[in-house]
């Protein structure tokens, strides 16, 4: 009751001090990003490195993989097996080329020391009961420590949850969707989703955790592989043997279009070169890789088909495991903190950065100034160039004159544009507006204030051009009409009536008025420059400023400069790279999605993913519920089947129920060539006894 507060927003109903602001809010408030409610910090939050518990490195990490047989699917985009229709590749937006049933998965236990302790690969479909009680004797362990620490420091040492990390390549687009559909029983399951269909990390009972190594190297591994010299390896050489490691330390070659089901790995032959056509890439196999091929199945003594798929898939699991493992130590062993407590490279740096930085940063509490800062973000212009030019070169003999001066076309590239500003001071407490006292000063004196000092001023004004050249500034994102179109536009349209206006907003660079344009002190005085006329200044928007970022981008880019391999070199450039991101991430474009497996809990999450799609526009949205596959149609499930609610309309209905696999066999066989170690397991559907290879350490 004791509010200042007068003025209500009759939509949502928050509070205004003043007329201005709330008619200033009413001009977003239910539009687009901004229908709803937002929620912000409390007053006095400031942003300060928490996660202690990631300075722990995890005692066990665990390194995954499957393997499936890609199945044709006729033109109404089914196949045989009704199970599995619901999960393929795409070669398009529109058509389902490719079916894939999993056939095989592996898995490799790597404890803290980087020693492989156990290994197993499982004909077998997902069953994730059986994974869970594969590992669960490697769960428990003790820490001991050499001195008292505070009893604080003692609460914050701890691991926030016990599951135990599990990390496939490119989970999120392809193995998560396995994962969740191999549910076959009551389980909590948490995810973090990408969006509704992607997940990067499925959390089953805080036991397991999967995640994506993808979101923290996102390349091939057969690219990630060849930037670690040989002798770096720790994790290949502990699985094979010495002499075979060359066939195995980069990405092999499979079949997979040949290979459709369990009678093929009973061929006793690689097949011919012909049959290893990749006809979703439609690329054919070179010579090179199909001799390397058959050498590697001589080496390895293979018998069949069957097997090289084992080799091949205990290849990929062990070279996943060497390249996160190099990631983990350059980690822990520079920033403290182990990557297998995140869930994405920028959310790693982000943290790695607050546990360097010494610097207050002041949480925005304020909706207004939290909006007013969002209309600055645009995106970027990747490049400027112009539409023609002509050189005199020299080395080019066909066209040059020796008559005319020599002239000469140049490229220029901006490097390290990220870490670049990464230096610059930005702000970090203080935010507020200036009043119409302080607003008339500031216009009065644009002209001498510094915009690299203490203050930080953002602006949002009105201004026009009357003439400009190849450098249109002040760019902005809208909707290109028709009638902004030159006439050559027009006619060269006219030519092609499939191609239709975008009616999505795109960054355009443009020498049209701007309104309302928000933008820093910095830029506006960088315009002003180079011809734009300022017609008004609306607000304006004041903080401290530091050079918050300096020290930790200073910090990675000398060690880049001392790295010694490509793959340090890459480490150190991506950490600044994705600092940057993560400073502008979007949170309103988060989900909470959640995964129902009974009637029960899918009956409690319906009507709040009702509630939320209808008033929700927190940053980050509130149950959004949602899982595999995507349907346009209600099915009655099976009482062990998923059940799921998309926070988006899927076709005319919301509600999606995913087909659970069946179980299959399992069996066991030995293994040629494995390195005397470990525990090794390797099983098989076409070796009909079992044998189990123990080796001492």
């Amino acid at each position: 009751m004791g509010s200042k507060a007068k003025f209500f927003c009759f939509r949502c109903l928050k509070t205004f001090a003043d007329d201005d602001s709330r008619l200033q809010h009413q001009l977003n408030c239910g539009v687009g990003k901004f229908a709803g409610k937002t929620e912000l910090p409390p007053d006095g939050e400031v942003l300060a490195f928490r996660n202690h518990y990631a300075l722990m490195k995890f005692p066990f990490t665990i390194y995954a993989d499957l393997e499936c047989f890609p199945q044709k699917v006729n033109r109404a985009g089914l196949h045989d097996n009704n199970n599995n229709s619901n999960i393929g590749e795409y070669k398009s937006s529109t058509t389902m080329y490719q079916v894939h049933e999993p056939h095989s998965y592996g898995v490799l236990v790597i404890d803290y020391q980087q020693k492989a302790i156990h290994k197993k690969i499982f004909f077998v479909k997902i069953n994730l009961i059986s994974m869970q009680q594969l590992i669960v004797g490697y769960v428990s362990s003790r820490l001991k420590a050499g001195r008292t620490v505070h009893s604080l420091c003692n609460l914050q040492l701890k691991y926030k949850n016990r599951a135990i990390p599990i990390l496939t390549h490119n989970f999120a687009k392809y193995d998560s969707h396995f994962i969740v559909q191999g549910i076959d029983r009551e389980i909590d399951v948490q995810v973090v989703p990408s969006n509704s269909e992607h997940y990067i990390s499925v959390i089953f009972d805080n036991k397991l955790k999967f995640l994506d190594s993808f979101q923290f190297l996102p390349s091939s591994l057969s690219a990630l592989i060849e930037e670690i010299p040989p002798d770096n390896f720790k994790i290949i050489p502990q699985i094979f043997e010495q002499d075979v490691i060359p066939f195995v330390s980069g990405k092999g070659v499979f079949p997979y279009d040949y290979v459709s089901s369990f009678e093929n790995f009973l061929e006793d032959k690689l097949p011919p070169q012909a049959d290893f056509y990749n006809t979703l890439n439609e690329e054919e196999l070179s010579d090179e890789d199909y001799e390397f091929a058959g050498k590697m199945w001589d080496a390895f003594e293979i018998n069949n088909l069957g097997e090289y798929s084992d080799l091949y898939l205990l290849t990929d699991i062990a070279i996943l495991a060497e390249i996160f493992e190099n990631f983990r130590e350059l980690c822990i062993t520079n920033h403290r903190l182990d990557p297998v407590h995140y869930y994405t490279l920028p959310g790693f740096t982000w943290d790695a950065f607050l546990r360097m930085n010494k610097t207050p940063i002041e949480l925005l509490t304020d909706e207004e100034k939290y909006e007013f800062l969002e209309g600055a973000i645009r995106g970027g212009i990747a490049q400027v160039s112009k539409r023609f030019a002509e050189a005199n070169n020299p080395m080019i003999p066909d066209t040059y004159k020796p008559e005319k001066p020599t002239s000469y076309l140049m490229y220029l590239d901006f490097v390290n544009l990220y870490g670049w500003g990464g230096l610059m001071k930005m702000p970090h407490k203080n935010f507020k507006w200036l009043d119409e006292v302080e607003l008339a000063a500031f216009s009065k004196d644009l002209a001498t204030i510094d915009p690299k000092g203490d203050k930080w001023y953002a602006v949002e004004v009105d201004h026009s051009i009357n003439t400009h050249n190849d450098l249109p500034l002040a760019v902005d994102r809208r909707c290109i009409t028709y009638d902004m179109l030159s006439d050559f536009q027009k006619k060269l349209l006219s030519n092609f009536p499939e191609i239709k206006l975008s009616k999505i907003e795109k960054l355009v660079p443009s020498i049209l008025p701007k309104r309302n344009y928000i933008c820093l002190l910095e830029n506006l005085k960088f315009h002003l420059q180079h011809g734009l006329i300022l017609k008004k200044i609306h607000r304006v928007l004041k903080a401290d400023q530091a050079a918050i970022l300096q020290e930790y981008i200073q910090f990675n880019s000398i060690r880049r400069g001392f790295a010694l391999t490509k793959f340090e070199i890459s480490f150190w450039k991506a950490l600044n790279n994705q600092l940057y991101g993560k400073t502008i991430q979007n949170v309103r474009g988060q989900l909470d999605v959640r995964i129902a497996t009974t009637r029960v809990t899918f009956t409690l999450l319906a009507p709040m993913a009702t509630e939320g799609r209808e008033q929700s526009n927190r940053p980050t949205k509130p149950a959004a519920v949602a899982a595999f596959p995507v349907a346009a149609f209600v099915a009655e499930p099976s009482p062990s089947s998923p059940l799921a609610l998309n926070s988006a309309p899927v076709g005319e209905y919301d509600v999606v129920f995913p087909v659970v696999p069946s179980s299959m066999s399992l069996e066991l066989v030995p293994y040629p060539h494995l390195s005397q170690g470990p525990s090794s397991h390797i099983t098989s559907p076409y070796h009909h006894d079992t044998i189990d290879h123990v080796h001492s350490s």
